[in-house]
């Protein structure tokens, strides 16, 4: 509503043209803002209204067109007063059209539009045999999604949940922490669709609620004949019935043979991307690097598809209303494919468009979401989710000891908590939470509020020789250096300038890493330090990498999300630790696409699953596998690098090198 109060308040506001899915509720909701903010609403309903599609094969002039609406409406319209609202306006194309002109000759008036995405993404060129002349740069658009958690509970009459859910009280909701993850459940089928909303507050009949939503999907195929070309609309029916078994398996990448058999993706293309050009579904693309931005990272080819609404995704899917009852069954029925969904749709709904999804093909490990443009949250996020209580992600684990991200969030039906970097979210609580972002934390520190007030550098010089005091004490992982610059120092850096600060520091032999992985830190390097070790290609070429540790070391030139210095002929490896090894074992035993054969990893290299806290598995690219200790000699990995890379003359030397 806030958001409609600030169109009619516009000082250059346009026509406003509300879409969304059918019976999302664009009618109702016009209707309430209309009687609250206008002295009076003048109602057309275009849907089988022949006389309407008459008038407007004329002029469109809205000196010829008010008094015939006004006539169709049966209220006086007046400039300033009124709040005309033209619904189902897809079913008369002129009438889109005519918006310009009640813009250009009729500015005070406003005129609000509803109709389905189906039919005005139709009118928008989706169809370019009944496409017409769009109004572009004459209209405002705005589009309607169905209910959120937060909005359902509302209409149960929960607003005592609400105001502790947006403020983040987290003790407070301790307490009914269980009352919430039950909303919740009936929530993920019930869905946000308003009339199934309304059915379930006024009656709690779930057979009746199920019958609305059968209805509905049974509209939404009658709207594919309807809209789309008839070669298209039996593609797209299929596609549409086939979105519940993609994300039903383990894999929830979206694969065009699971439509039917033999099927193939420029067959089904077309039909996708109609659907998701009306608001029905979403593709969430896979990144192949968590890299910034992580659109440059995208591969077009490979998403997943979601519904716009999980308790149609229920209905689809044939979810039994025990699944409410049965404790975690709601999260964890076909994959936790309907946890998913709801994450996906309160992120949706709070305003987080750009969404994506990463997989580490080395260790097949995988994060549920990505996102880089988080008011509040600084780089990459990612966003894991888990389903019920257990909170054991082996994938969120190991993103987060290679890429450090300053949060990671996963959301499950566990009550709040943290475990270092990994924010544990409830579902009720995740839309509030992004929403506030890293103000949910300066709430319970207000100290860190006032040292906001105090230096936060954008670039990282200056903060040399604080880091260099800091480090005179003790080595301190880049988390705990960021820490106490704050704590001690009085400077809020976001990591990616510390990072930026470390690496140029390290770049002059001032600082070096030990150990790697999530117990990587830095230390000071003395003047003369001669134990500290350096990557090489040739004789005399120094390629940058450098660490007091040999681990450290290979760890870091393995790192692909750092990458090699430009023009380096270094191919990457893998460097995995024992539970990335372990990781990877389990997932090439049973893979996780249809497509790919298992493998037995343990029986092909003869190295363990379980390989202990001091080895190492060095793998390139499969053509050598070969388990590392701790204690190897220098020789002894220089031999393993020779044999993986004889043309580079790749090799590790112990002191000496200034870079």
């Amino acid at each position: 509503m806030k958001e409609l109060v600030s169109w009619k308040d516009s000082r250059r506001r346009k026509p406003l043209l509300l879409t969304g899915a059918r019976q999302v509720g664009k009618t109702w909701l016009l209707k309430e803002f209309g009687q609250g903010y206008f002295e009076n609403v003048a109602y057309v309903n275009f849907d089988k209204n022949l006389r309407m599609t008459d008038i407007f094969e004329g002029s469109l002039s809205s000196e010829r067109l008010l008094p015939v609406l006004q006539a169709e409406s049966g209220e006086r319209i007046e400039p300033g007063k009124t709040l005309l609202i033209l619904d189902e306006i897809q079913e008369v194309p002129r009438a889109i059209q005519s918006l310009k002109y009640f813009y250009e000759e009729c500015p005070k008036l406003a005129v609000a539009a509803a109709g389905s995405s189906l039919g005005i993404e139709l009118h928008r060129g989706l169809s370019g045999e009944r496409r017409i002349s769009f109004p572009v740069g004459k209209v405002s658009f705005k589009h309607l999604l169905p209910l959120s958690f937060r909005e359902f509970l509302l209409a149960l009459g929960k607003e005592q949940f609400c105001s502790m859910i947006d403020s983040l009280k987290w003790e407070e909701l301790s307490a009914f922490h269980d009352e919430l993850i039950e909303l919740v459940r009936i929530y993920i089928y019930i869905g946000g669709m308003p009339d199934v909303v309304m059915e379930y507050v006024e009656t709690g009949d779930f057979a009746e609620v199920r019958r609305i939503q059968n209805d509905l999907l049974a509209s939404y195929k009658a709207d594919f004949s309807k809209y789309a070309e008839p070669g298209l609309a039996e593609r797209v029916r299929l596609i549409w019935e086939a979105i519940p078994q993609n994300l039903a398996q383990e894999n929830k990448k979206f694969i065009f043979k699971r439509i039917k058999s033999g099927a193939r993706a420029r067959e089904f293309e077309e039909g996708l991307q109609w659907l998701e050009d009306t608001s029905l579904v979403r593709k969430i693309k896979r990144v192949n690097a968590p890299g910034l931005p992580l659109s440059a990272y995208q591969d077009d080819t490979v998403f997943k598809v979601f519904c716009h609404d999980v308790g149609l995704l229920g209905a689809m899917s044939n979810l039994n209303i025990r699944t409410i009852i049965e404790g975690d069954r709601a999260f964890t029925e076909f994959k936790g494919a309907l946890g998913e969904q709801l994450a996906f749709q309160e992120m949706t709904t709070c305003g987080v468009a750009n969404l994506f999804y990463y997989k580490n093909e080395s260790t097949r490990s995988e994060i549920d979401f990505l996102t880089d443009e988080l008011d509040g949250f600084n780089g990459i996020v990612p966003i894991e989710i888990k389903y019920g209580t257990n909170l054991r992600a082996k994938s969120l684990s190991a993103y987060v000891k290679k890429n450090a991200p300053e949060t990671a969030i996963r959301v499950s039906s566990a009550p709040h908590g943290h475990d270092g970097a990994i924010e544990d979210i409830p579902f009720y609580a995740l839309s509030a939470f992004l929403k506030l972002g890293s103000a949910s934390r300066i709430t319970d520190l207000p100290e860190i509020a006032e040292r906001r007030e105090k230096e936060m550098p954008e670039s990282s010089d200056g903060v040399v020789d604080a880091i260099v005091s800091l480090l005179k004490g003790s080595p301190l992982s880049r988390r705990n250096l960021a820490r106490l610059l704050a704590d001690r120092r009085g400077i809020e850096i976001a990591l990616p300038v510390l990072d930026r600060a470390l690496a140029r520091m390290k770049k002059a032999g001032i600082i070096g890493a030990t150990g790697y992985g999530i117990s990587s830190k830095w230390e000071l390097l003395p003047k003369g330090e001669q134990n500290a070790y350096a990557f090489i290609e040739g004789e005399e070429l120094d390629t940058g990498y450098r660490s007091t540790s040999r681990f450290g070391l290979l760890a870091s030139v393995s790192d692909e999300s750092k990458g090699p210095l430009e023009g380096m002929n270094l191919m990457n490896f893998w460097f995995m630790d024992s539970q990335e090894w372990a990781d990877l074992v389990d997932s090439l035993r049973i893979p996780e696409d249809e497509e790919d054969e298992p493998q037995d990893l343990v029986a092909e290299t003869g190295i363990p699953r379980d390989i202990g806290p001091e080895k190492a598995v060095f793998d390139n690219f499969g053509d050598i596998v070969q388990l590392v200790d701790i204690d190897d000699s220098l020789d002894t990995l220089n031999e393993l690098l020779s044999q993986a890379y004889p043309d580079y003359g790749y090799r590790i030397v112990r002191g000496g090198l200034r870079l």
